[in-house]
């Protein structure tokens, strides 16, 4: 947390060996009882897809449509998985043959068997599921024999395998193995698929048949798709203006980190489109000739950022955020409207962190670890500025859920069940309302650090401190176009040159921190003049970034 202690959560997460991500979603999934699916998707996001190139007009193609999910790649690895199992414990079709009849990997699908066990042990070694609700099989002695004798054939046929070899004859007779044999352990035309032995004697296939018949609702599919959020943000890709004169495989994306890329061609975005007031989170960027995410699922923009947001500015109307210094939305609706929404988004992270950390308690992880509930900063009680009422409220809010004697064990219980609901209710209804756009870093910290920020605050700064803090900025930006700084350490060291940062609604939300307009010292630059036209005096005249300075600073200083 911001004091440098470690939080139940980070508790939980460093007794994990496994990536921090994955076991974020994997901890989250036992508070909301979805442990099997997030379990699955977990061990879906873990492995290369299994999903195969094949042409788009191929009968491939057409036959795994209806395993296609629209909410994003893991769910629809999670369909492809669960109807592998029906064909392995229906035994009418060969797996093997099936997964080259519709493009999938097998191999892939064996990995993701042992990873969602190796995750169940984790998840039970670490008290926070039960060991009953999820069994590990039991085998026989004569089973394990089987098992034994299995996997030492595998070893062997492993061992064998060798390299194709071309000589003048063709191909040499020593190379006896498939080089398209991806686990080394698979039958050949003729041949035992050990492979395929080794999973049924190593699995309950009866017990796994039952999981994978699943019948989720909304509600469960949105926990879902939260719970991947939270663990892979900030990875977020917002879709470029443009995409709307673009086809999907065309499309452009932002994120905080890289401008300008586009879904992987295995990626379901590369074929459904992701609309305005939509984003992409994503677990993977790669970058080869092109930069390219996969592993992305579909999320409500507006939800998705109030619920995972680290750090969201507010203007003092309410109607501009700017989001971890890069992401600006603008809010729809009136005042209160705006102010409102922001509550349920606090109230509901409350909520969520308050259970998470009671789930964690309860299962044998430290003690609930409040943070600072002392948002006032030293120089808010001369501030002028005033919180709107239901910002005020859920101050008060987030201050009092900070405290254990604050709900009682029963009332945490019920407050859970209806959880769930509320958030997918909250990303159903907001999934609209709001424009986004993706801001250079420049301008990010132009916004949150001119001087005009004091000023509104009724605070009275002289020409000297304005054109200082504005110089500031300025060589600030430099280092960060230049690569030298990164953007949070700007913003550090640009706030404290205005004394003024904003009023604390919670850790993660700062009212009055952001100017509803980019500053035109954000468009120019030191060797360059522009004509300019100065909003407070009206004066028009060609400035370079030193003469604006010199200029505002007046201006701002008899303001």
């Amino acid at each position: 947390n911001g004091g440098g202690q470690l939080t139940p959560l980070g508790t939980v997460l460093s007794q994990l060996p496994v990536d921090v991500n994955i076991g974020k979603i994997l901890t989250m999934g036992c508070l909301f009882n979805l442990v099997d699916e997030v379990v699955t998707l977990a061990a879906a996001l873990s492995i290369q897809s299994p999903i195969l190139r094949v042409d788009e007009g191929s009968s491939s193609v057409q036959l795994r449509r209806e395993l296609v999910s629209d909410d994003g790649d893991c769910f629809t690895v999670m369909n492809i998985f669960d109807e592998w199992i029906k064909i392995k414990s229906g035994r009418t079709e060969s797996s093997k043959r099936w997964c080259s009849r519709l493009g999938f990997e097998e191999q892939r699908l064996y990995e993701m068997t042992k990873l969602k066990r190796q995750f169940s042990e984790l998840l039970q070694d670490a008290g926070l599921i039960d060991r009953d609700s999820m069994p590990r099989p039991r085998f026989t002695a004569r089973e394990k024999e089987q098992r034994r004798v299995v996997r030492s054939l595998m070893k062997d046929r492993e061992r064998r395998k060798r390299r194709r070899v071309l000589n003048t004859e063709g191909i040499s007779a020593a190379a006896s193995m498939d080089d398209n044999d991806n686990d080394g352990a698979s039958a050949s035309v003729g041949e035992v698929d050990l492979q395929s032995l080794d999973f049924a004697l190593s699995n309950d296939l009866m017990a796994m048949s039952k999981k994978s018949r699943r019948d989720l609702s909304r509600v469960d599919l949105d926990t879902l798709k939260l719970i991947i959020a939270s663990g892979f943000y900030p990875n977020v890709a917002i879709p470029d203006e443009g995409n709307d004169r673009r086809n999907a495989q065309e499309a452009v994306f932002h994120s905080q980190a890289v401008r300008c890329f586009q879904p992987h061609a295995s990626s379901v975005f590369s074929s459904a489109a992701i609309m305005g007031g939509e984003v992409a989170v994503f677990s993977t960027l790669l970058d080869t000739d092109a930069p390219y995410f996969t592993n992305a699922i579909r999320m409500p923009l507006l939800p998705c950022s109030l619920l995972c947001g680290r750090r969201i500015d507010i203007d003092q109307e309410c109607r501009f955020a700017l989001v971890d210094g890069w992401l600006k939305i603008e809010f729809l609706g009136d005042l209160e409207a705006r102010s409102s929404l922001l509550y349920i988004a606090v109230e509901l992270r409350c909520l969520l962190n308050t259970s998470l950390q009671h789930r964690l308690s309860a299962s044998g992880g430290s003690n609930a670890c409040t943070s600072n509930s002392n948002l006032l900063h030293a120089n808010e009680q001369q501030c002028k500025l005033k919180l709107p009422p239901m910002l005020l409220k859920a101050r008060e809010y987030h201050m009092s859920s900070n405290s254990t004697q604050a709900q009682s064990v029963e009332e945490l219980n019920a407050a859970q069940g209806q959880l769930a609901v509320r958030l997918a209710a909250f990303l159903e209804t907001h999934s609209h309302g709001c424009n986004a756009t993706a801001i250079k870093a420049s301008d990010a910290l132009w916004s949150l650090t001119h001087p005009a920020l004091a000023l509104s605050t009724g605070k009275c700064v002289s020409a000297d401190q304005c054109t200082k803090a504005m110089h500031n900025t300025a060589k600030l930006v430099q280092q960060i176009t230049e690569g030298k700084l990164h953007f949070p350490d700007a913003l550090k060291s640009a706030s404290s040159s205005i004394g003024f940062s904003g009023l604390s609604v919670t850790p993660y939300i700062t009212f009055g921190s952001l100017l509803s307009t980019i500053p035109s010292a954000a468009s120019f630059s030191t060797h360059m003049q522009k004509p300019h036209t100065c909003n407070m005096c009206g004066h028009r005249s060609l400035m370079d970034l030193n003469e604006l300075i010199q200029h505002e600073a007046q201006c701002l200083s008899r303001s």
